[in-house]
């Protein structure tokens, strides 16, 4: 009967998850080298990662050298992560997210954050892109139950939209 595997020799999930947001970024397969330097973790721990189901490696050929491996999501975990290899539309972005709700009217920093992202960066690149949001402190600075609610300006909405 085998032995059970040491947690020692399973990839690490959050290096797992950075490779795969990597590779789905760059639109294309990657060698172990250049993953590393774009992830800057140790090479030991992102084979140890790139050799989890989540990827698959190949063989690239090369003009003038000798072919290099290359890896890329396996099919599986990109149905996964919602975007299918036959062209169907990609998960939307966290900024869609919170623009897509601030369309339907204010929100609570915790309804935006419930949206799995870093709320204060993308309201921040939702703002460079033209948008207005205003946000309002609710609650005393000194209060932990002081609730920060945003909206969007909807004049500026259509604007940016058009």
């Amino acid at each position: 009967m085998p032995a059970a595997a040491d947690s020692s020799t399973r990839p690490d999930v959050a290096l797992v998850t950075l490779i795969a947001d990597t590779l789905e970024q760059s639109g294309r397969a990657m060698t172990a080298a250049e993953i590393r330097a774009s992830v800057r973790h140790r090479m030991a721990d992102v084979l140890e990662s790139l050799a989890s189901p989540a990827f698959c490696a190949e063989l690239e050929a090369t003009v003038g050298r000798r072919s290099r491996k290359v890896y890329r999501l396996a099919p599986m975990a990109v149905q996964a992560r919602g975007t299918l290899g036959n062209g169907s539309q990609p998960r939307p972005s966290g900024c869609d997210r919170i623009l897509e709700r601030l369309r339907r009217g204010p929100a609570t920093h915790h309804e935006l954050y419930a949206l799995h992202c870093v709320v204060h960066s993308r309201i921040a690149e939702l703002r460079r892109r033209g948008f207005v949001i205003d946000c309002v402190r609710d609650g005393d600075v000194c209060d932990e139950t002081a609730v920060y609610v945003y909206t969007l300006v909807p004049a500026t909405a259509e604007k940016v939209a058009a």
